[in-house]
C-alpha cells in the first residue's frame, strides 16, 4: 500500500483533485478561486498537471505557491481583542490542488495509520463517539468498589497543531514509513509558507 503513495502523481488524480474543490470559496493571494481552473481546464490542465508533477520531484518548488493570506473574521460585533476574532487561512488554489492529490492518496492508509480511537477529524468517524465513551467511563468509576479511588482527566490543547515542531512532524512521517517523496512534499509544504496578515 505504501507502494502506491510512491507512485509518480498522473493527470488523472490532479483533475479530480481541482474537480473535488469547491468552485468558488474565498481565494488565496493569488485571487484564482477552484472555479477558475475548473472553467478553464481545457486550457490550464497542462500547466497545471506539469507543475504538480514537477513537485513530486522537486518538493522545493511548492515554496513558490506556498502564499497564503490569514483573515480575522470577527466572532462579536464590536471585536477589541485578538482572542475576539477567528482567523481563517486562504491558501493559493494551486497550493491546495497539490495538497487535495497528497490527501488523496493517504486516505487509502488512514485507517491502518490511526488509532481508531481518534474520531475526530478523520472521514467515517464521529468525535461524537468520545463523549459517549467518557459517560461509560465516568459510569464505571463511579461503581467501582476499590478503596483506592480513581480520577479523570480532561486534556484540551488550545492550537494543538501549532504547538508541534516540524521535526516532530517529521519524525512521524519517517515512523510510518511514508515515501520519500511524499514525506519531502509534506515537509516543504509545512515549513516553507509564506504568511500575510489582511487588516481592514
Amino acid at each position: 500500500m505504501m507502494r502506491s503513495l510512491a507512485a509518480p502523481i498522473n493527470n488523472d488524480e490532479v483533475k479530480h483533485a481541482v474537480f473535488s474543490m469547491n468552485p468558488w470559496k474565498a481565494p488565496g493571494p493569488d485571487g484564482f478561486p477552484a472555479g477558475f481552473y475548473q472553467k478553464s481546464w481545457d486550457i490550464v490542465s497542462s500547466s497545471v498537471c506539469d507543475f504538480v508533477r514537477k513537485i513530486w520531484t522537486m518538493p522545493s518548488e511548492i515554496g513558490r505557491v506556498n502564499q497564503t493570506d490569514i483573515c480575522l473574521i470577527p466572532k462579536v460585533d464590536y471585536p477589541e481583542v485578538v482572542t475576539q476574532f477567528r482567523p481563517i487561512s486562504l491558501c493559493n488554489t494551486i497550493y491546495k490542488i497539490v495538497s487535495k492529490v497528497l490527501v488523496e492518496r493517504l486516505k487509502v492508509c488512514i485507517p491502518m495509520l490511526i488509532s481508531p480511537f481518534q474520531t475526530g477529524f478523520v472521514p467515517g468517524r464521529n468525535i461524537h463517539e468520545n463523549i459517549v465513551v467518557a459517560k461509560e467511563m465516568i459510569h464505571s468509576m463511579q461503581r467501582m468498589q476499590s478503596s483506592k479511588g480513581a480520577f479523570a482527566i480532561k486534556v484540551d490543547l488550545s492550537k494543538a497543531y501549532d504547538k508541534l515542531s516540524w521535526e516532530f512532524i517529521w519524525r512521524i512521517l519517517c515512523e510510518i514509513k511514508l515515501p520519500e517523496q511524499m514525506t519531502n512534499v509534506i515537509m516543504y509544504a509545512v515549513t516553507s509558507v509564506d504568511t500575510n496578515v489582511k487588516w481592514n
